[in-house]
C-alpha cells in the first residue's frame, strides 16, 4: 500500500499530503478505508449472487432445492478466506465477478434450453467479459475458460457427428469461442501492460523480461512468496441440473490439481473461495443430501474448522503474521 501511495504521489509531494493522481486520495488510511469498504460490498453482493445462482441451478420444489441456496450462501460467509474477504484485497471482488459469470452462464444455458437463441449468445459473450474481469483480478479466474473449452469442444463433436453443417451450430459455436477468447484478455492485457512499463520503457530491464515466458505473474510468485514441495441443455430438469454441475465443476477441479502439485500453501483457500462448488458440497452434506450416514469428516466438523481458522487467520494476519 505504501508502495501504491508513492506512485500515486506528483512530482514535487513528498509528504505524502494533497490530492493524487487522477483523483486517488494518498492518504494511507483513506487508501485502507476505501479498500476496506469495497471489500465488503463486493462480499456482500458475492453472497447475494451465490444465492441466486444456486437457486438457477438447483432450482425445485424439494428440501435440498429449497435450503441449498440459503445455506451455501450462508457459508460463503464464513469460508476460509476469512480477513482476506474484509482486507483491501481481491479476494471479494474476485468471488463477485465468478459467481456472477457462473451466474450468467447457467442463464445463457437456461435461454438455449428454451429456444431463446440469441439472448443466449448475448449472455455467453458477457459472462466472457465478466470472467476476463475476474481475471485481471486474480489470474486463476482463467480456469473459468474452461466452462468455454468444454462447451465448445461439445459443439464440434455434434458437428462433426451429424456430418453437416447448420447454421444454429455454428453460430452456437460462434458465440461459445468469442466468450471464451474475450477471457483471455483478463490475462494477457495486464501482461502487457507490464512488459511495457518494466521491459520497454525501463532501463535496465527487469530480471524476468529476458525468461523464454517472461510473466510478471510468474516471477512475483517466486520472488515474493516461497513455496512449498508439492503434496448438454436439453432432456429433463435432472439433466439439466446435472449438465449445469458438470460444466461449474471443471474450474475448481482444474484448481485442486494446480494447489496440490503447484500453488502457495497459504493462498489455497483464498482463491478456492470464488468458485461455488465447495459450498454446494458443504451445504449438501448438512443437508444429507445423496450421502451416506457415517462420515470421516462430518460437515459440522468442516464448519468449525472454518470458523475457527477464521478467527486465528485475522489475528495473525493482523499482526502481520502468515497467512498475511
Amino acid at each position: 500500500m505504501v508502495c501504491l501511495v508513492e506512485d500515486l504521489t506528483p512530482a514535487g509531494h513528498v509528504d505524502g499530503s494533497g490530492p493524487g493522481t487522477l483523483g486517488v486520495p494518498r492518504e494511507p488510511l483513506d487508501l485502507a478505508i476505501a479498500g476496506i469498504a469495497l471489500s465488503h460490498i463486493c462480499h456482500y453482493l458475492s453472497v447475494l449472487v451465490l444465492f441466486a445462482l444456486t437457486k438457477k441451478v438447483f432450482d425445485g420444489t424439494d428440501k435440498c432445492a429449497r435450503s441449498l441456496p440459503v445455506l451455501a450462501a450462508a457459508l460463503h460467509i464464513v469460508c476460509p478466506a476469512g480477513a482476506f474477504l474484509s482486507a483491501p484485497y481481491g479476494e471479494a471482488l474476485f468471488s463477485l465477478l465468478n459467481f456472477l459469470g457462473f451466474y450468467i452462464y447457467v442463464l445463457a444455458l437456461r435461454d438455449e434450453r428454451g429456444g431463446f437463441l440469441f439472448p443466449r449468445d448475448v449472455k455467453f459473450v458477457t459472462a466472457g467479459c465478466i470472467f476476463a474481469a475476474a481475471t485481471t483480478v486474480r489470474s486463476n479466474g482463467i480456469l473459468s475458460g474452461l466452462l468455454f473449452a468444454y462447451d465448445a469442444l461439445s459443439s464440434v463433436i455434434e458437428i462433426v457427428q451429424a456430418r453437416s453443417l447448420k447454421w444454429s451450430g455454428i453460430r452456437r459455436l460462434i458465440s461459445i469461442v468469442l466468450g471464451g477468447s474475450v477471457i483471455l484478455l483478463g490475462t494477457t492485457a495486464p501482461q502487457y501492460i507490464a512488459y511495457s512499463q518494466y521491459c520497454q520503457a525501463a532501463s535496465p530491464p527487469r530480471s524476468w523480461c529476458t525468461n523464454t515466458f517472461p510473466s510478471i505473474y510468474a516471477w512475483v510468485q517466486s520472488h515474493y512468496w516461497w513455496a512449498l514441495d508439492p503434496p448438454t441443455a436439453r432432456g429433463t430438469h435432472h439433466e439439466f441440473t446435472q449438465a449445469c454441475l458438470a460444466r461449474l465443476a471443471l474450474p475448481p477441479a482444474m484448481l485442486a490439481v494446480l494447489a496440490i502439485t503447484s500453488y502457495h500453501v497459504q493462498i489455497i483457500n483464498r482463491v478456492a473461495s470464488g468458485y461455488p462448488v465447495l459450498y454446494w458440497w458443504l451445504a449438501s452434506a448438512f443437508l444429507g443430501y445423496g450421502s451416506k450416514e457415517s462420515y470421516l469428516l462430518k460437515p459440522r466438523h468442516v464448519l468449525s474448522g472454518m470458523v475457527m481458522y477464521g478467527i486465528v487467520q485475522a489475528s495473525l494476519f493482523a499482526s502481520f503474521l502468515p497467512p498475511a
